[in-house]
């Protein structure tokens, strides 16, 4: 690469085959540690195996691609298979002209009006993380982080965008969370199917990996198919989109009357991403802010006091997405751990949550785990330490 400084030593051919074989940093380390090393040029070249690459260290250059530029750079590297049809038509993976079909129908759901529209729902379901917190700080259960989160952003992802009544913030369970828990599986031969899909496209048909595990595919087409037919099937005109799936709904009807096809997997397969990529984010990000704060209760102190003042200025009111909006600490410490876009349902999941969190409890380390005593270990014994479980502990705070 003429003139641009490069990585020679292959370093992200070998991280992903840390994926599934080799112990290595994490590609998201690796990709922190080579933003440091080369953070006096506004990007950097790398070899992704024998294709060269370009990674971007400059904000406005990035800002440039992403937006300015957009068009230029719709189709991406990654892909799915033939093999695999349900995952190689979401937005995530497919090209196009149908990328931009169907961007163009689906972002319209997540207008403001629309987000404004959910702040019931969004009051309903940090109460309900409430009472769960309570309810296993009284059972003596000990909290992880990521399960409760992904709960409760599952409930918000299928209420909002499918209009299903869920309970996983309460109790873990519904047709949807079983689907978020499967995503979470993970085993060697899906980070071989992932590493192909990202880095190697032309592999995956001759391995017939998939973007999802087929037993989760077929299940949730069981779970589609009845949300549809709840919805008075494909045969009843949408006056407007309520929601993501009024949207796939119209998307179908639409090409029906233009005597278009639009396969029923293009509908599945968006809105498994979405489902996907909605809990996905909030959760992940909940979990490491509030495991942050639990181990910097300065930060904690100071969060703690901006929302005190924010509420005492709603008289009475209740925190909506707009006075959440204002508050900059708020805002700092969550695009601090995961930058996602204010204007997207996934930014205001997050502030009700965290704010309902840090008003309603202390949250400290958890540091005294019962240790055995009668275990023998070898002193040239392998020690592996997960990144997951994340326990904190939570008490209830004496005047809220």
């Amino acid at each position: 690469m003429t003139g641009i400084p490069t990585q020679l030593d292959l370093e992200l051919t070998n991280d992903t085959r840390a994926l599934f074989l080799v112990p290595r940093p994490a590609v998201g380390t690796w990709m922190i540690e080579l933003q440091q090393k080369y953070r006096s040029s506004p990007y950097v070249g790398i070899w992704v195996f024998w294709r060269r690459g370009l990674v971007i260290n400059d904000p406005e250059l990035a800002r440039k691609i992403l937006v300015k530029d957009a068009d230029v750079f719709r189709n991406r590297m990654l892909a799915s298979g033939k093999s695999d049809p349900m995952g190689a038509l979401n937005l995530f993976t497919v090209d196009d002209p149908l990328w931009t079909s169907i961007r163009r129908r689906l972002t319209s759901v997540f207008t403001g009006s629309k987000l404004r529209g959910w702040q019931e729902l969004y009051q309903a379901k940090v109460e309900d993380l409430i009472y769960r917190i309570n309810s296993d700080n009284e059972k003596g259960i000990v909290i992880e982080l990521r399960p409760l989160f992904a709960d409760y952003a599952t409930d918000i992802i299928g209420e909002s965008s499918f209009g299903i009544q869920c309970q996983s913030t309460r109790d873990s369970t519904g047709p949807l969370r079983l689907m978020t828990k499967e995503f979470e599986k993970y085993n060697h031969w899906r980070g071989m199917a992932w590493s192909s899909i990202f880095f190697l496209p032309e592999m995956v048909d001759i391995f017939r990996f998939s973007f999802w595990p087929k037993n989760t595919v077929a299940y949730f087409r069981k779970v589609f198919k009845a949300m549809v037919e709840e919805r008075g099937g494909f045969e009843k005109d949408i006056d407007g989109k309520r929601d993501l799936l009024d949207a796939l709904l119209k998307m179908k009807i639409d090409a029906k009357k233009e005597n278009q096809d639009m396969d029923l997997d293009i509908l599945i397969s968006n809105a498994m991403i979405f489902l996907q990529g909605g809990y996905d984010t909030s959760s992940s990000t909940l979990t490491y802010t509030v495991y942050e704060l639990a181990y910097n209760p300065k930060y904690q102190k100071i969060l703690y006091d901006e929302l005190v003042e924010a509420e005492k200025a709603l008289d009475g009111k209740r925190f909506d997405a707009e006075s959440l909006a204002k508050l900059p600490y708020l805002d700092a410490v969550i695009k601090g751990k995961l930058f996602i876009l204010s204007k997207r349902i996934g930014m205001n999941t997050v502030r009700y949550a965290l704010a309902a969190v840090v008003l309603n409890f202390e949250i400290f380390p958890m540091d005294k785990f019962p240790l055995p005593n009668d275990i023998p270990i070898e002193k040239k014994g392998l020690f592996y330490l997960p990144a997951v479980p994340l326990s904190v502990e939570f008490r209830r705070r004496k005047y809220n």
